[in-house]
Order: structure tokens, then C-alpha cells, then sequence
């Protein structure tokens, strides 16, 4: 192949590549995108985009029975926050005309813990009901009707629980997310945790609370892409529907948190 070939070649494979990819510069890792902002600037800031990423794939992972539930509620704090005006509303941004969540669960999960309470999605400003929940034979069937619900017009964000999640189908989520401009959340039991292609991956830890009734939990950001890990003691106040930082964390022991300007 002759040199003034070479540059042709190259540009017309890049090309291709981002034609099968769907992404532009950037978007993979949530730059350009619009963003939830925990209203902490502790946080924020320590996320590259400052805030949280919409559009994208998140893990939240929470060990046990009650990790699990923990997680639950953060995630429902999340999605709260979506229609608080937290979102960075700038067009393109999926919460600004799209109203809906769907919530995908296992039959067996649905079972032996039962359909999730309304009165606690509200108690996380989640409205019940815009809320949508589905159910599938396993993770397989529940990574499906993500991926078709990430595509589906009038959803602003997917939330599936699901253990058994690898590299690939992850990455056909974050992609699915990213063409629709749809927020995917994978909830997680924890054990066995490999790469996947989410853009942030959290663990919530229930923590005792000081007779406030808030939840409090130690939140733990333990991937993000461009980010360091790190992890706060949190509270949320279902009055105000605000996450609190009690504290940080440096080398595994809690700081008081200093006041932000």
C-alpha cells in the first residue's frame, strides 16, 4: 500500500469503527452528557463530570440482605432526585421529557422478598407512579427487557437486578443507554464482582442512625472512570428530599465534614 493511501485507509476504518460503536469522542466515559448532582459538593466534585452521569450505566452494589436494601434506597434517592430539578438540564437531557422508570426484578427475588413498597419509593421522592415494575425468570431475561427498555421512548431511566453480569452484557447496556440517553442502573448482591463497562460502580453499607430516623449509609464509590475511589458517611433526609455528608472517609476512618463555601 502506497503512504498517500495510508491516511484514506486509516480515516474510512475509523469511520466503521464508530458507526458499529455509536459513540462519539468522549461520550463512552459520560463527558457532554448532562449530569444529577448529589447537591454535595464533597461528591460532586470528586466525580469527573461533577456530578453523576446520565445516559450511562451505573453498578450499585449491596451485600446481604440489608446492603441490599440500602442500595435499593440510594438508587430511589437517585431517581428522586431526577424530577427535584438536580438535573443538568441542558438539552438532550433524557429527564427533561421523559417521565417513566422501569424496575426489573427476578420471580424468585419477587417471591421471597415480595413487590417493592410504593410508600417507600415515595419515602426516597420516588414517584410510585411513574414507577413500572417488570419481572423476568433470571438475570438473563432481567438484562433483556433492560436493553429493550433503554431503547424504549418515554423512560427516563432503567433499573434491573441482576448478579450474573459480565463484560459484554454491559457493554451492550452502556451502549443501549447511550443511544437512547437513557440512565441504566444494574443493582447487585455483591460476591464475585468482575469488570464490567459501567461508568461508576458504588456499594452502599447500612449504618446505624443517631435517632434522626434519616437512612445513613456509608457510601462507597469503588470504580469510576477518570476517578479515584473514595466513600463518605451520607444521610438522607426524606423531607427535603438531600443527601447529607456526615463525614468522610481517609484510610478506612471517618472525618467530620468540613464546611464548603
Amino acid at each position: 500500500m502506497t503512504g498517500h493511501r495510508r491516511p484514506a485507509v486509516i480515516e474510512q476504518l475509523r469511520a466503521r469503527i464508530a458507526a458499529i460503536d455509536k459513540t462519539g469522542p468522549g461520550e463512552e466515559e459520560g463527558y457532554g452528557r448532562p449530569v444529577l448532582a448529589f447537591g454535595q459538593p464533597v461528591i460532586d466534585a470528586a466525580l469527573p463530570w461533577s456530578g453523576l452521569p446520565l445516559g450511562c450505566l451505573h453498578e450499585i452494589v449491596g451485600q446481604g440482605t440489608g446492603g441490599f436494601a440500602s442500595a435499593s434506597g440510594f438508587t430511589c434517592a437517585l431517581l428522586g432526585r431526577f424530577g427535584s430539578g438536580a438535573g443538568d438540564h441542558r438539552a438532550g437531557d433524557p429527564t427533561a421529557t421523559r417521565a417513566m422508570v422501569l424496575w426489573c426484578l427476578r420471580t424468585h427475588e419477587m417471591r421471597e422478598h415480595g413487590v417493592p413498597y410504593a410508600p417507600g419509593f415515595a419515602a426516597f421522592g420516588l414517584d410510585p407512579v411513574r414507577t413500572v415494575i417488570t419481572r423476568g425468570r433470571n438475570d438473563t431475561d432481567v438484562l433483556w427487557a433492560m436493553e429493550e427498555s433503554l431503547r424504549t421512548p418515554g423512560v427516563a431511566a432503567v433499573v434491573g437486578e441482576a448478579d450474573d453480569v459480565d463484560f459484554t452484557h454491559s457493554r451492550r447496556l452502556q451502549l443501549a443507554a447511550e443511544a437512547g440517553g437513557v440512565t441504566a442502573f444494574i443493582l447487585r448482591r455483591g460476591g464475585d464482582m468482575p469488570a464490567t463497562a459501567a461508568v461508576t460502580r458504588w456499594r452502599v453499607v447500612p449504618v446505624p442512625g443517631v435517632g434522626t430516623g434519616r437512612s445513613r449509609w456509608r457510601l462507597e464509590l469503588q470504580r469510576c472512570r477518570g476517578g479515584a475511589p473514595n466513600e463518605w458517611l451520607v444521610e438522607w433526609d426524606d423531607e427535603t428530599d438531600d443527601f447529607t455528608v456526615v463525614s468522610e472517609f481517609r484510610h478506612g476512618t471517618p472525618e467530620p465534614q468540613r464546611a464548603y463555601a
